[in-house]
């Protein structure tokens, strides 16, 4: 049997996927504040502090994000080209974020219709 990229699941566990979508989402703002404060450290002042400090923690947080993605997959059934795109460096968690807020808005509307 291939296996299909593009298809959708629909979410089996509602409780868990809210409690992961929080996780994730506190991961993946953690993330990108992170970068936000690397890159400005680069184009400034280059601490080696602000790096040696800051750099390890990004890259913890973006192996967490990045496991968080992938357990997603799972959870509320995105396909794996979308795991793939919300891996990747410097965009993938501002990317998970989006797809988070739009599983919410199908998970209301679904609810929404059927009442």
């Amino acid at each position: 049997m291939p296996i299909d990229l593009f298809s959708r699941t629909s979410p089996t566990r509602p409780q868990s996927a809210a409690r992961l979508d929080t996780v994730l989402a506190v991961l993946a703002w953690a993330e990108t504040a992170t970068l936000v404060v690397l890159l400005v450290n680069i184009v400034t002042v280059h601490a080696e502090s602000v790096t040696g400090t800051v750099g390890p923690l990004h890259g913890g947080l973006y192996v967490l994000c990045s496991l968080g993605v992938v357990a997603m997959r799972w959870v509320r059934g995105w396909s794996w080209l979308t795991v793939v795109l919300a891996v990747l460096p410097a965009v993938g968690a501002i990317l998970a974020l989006e797809l988070m807020r739009r599983d919410r808005v199908r998970d209301r509307t679904a609810v929404t219709a059927m009442s």
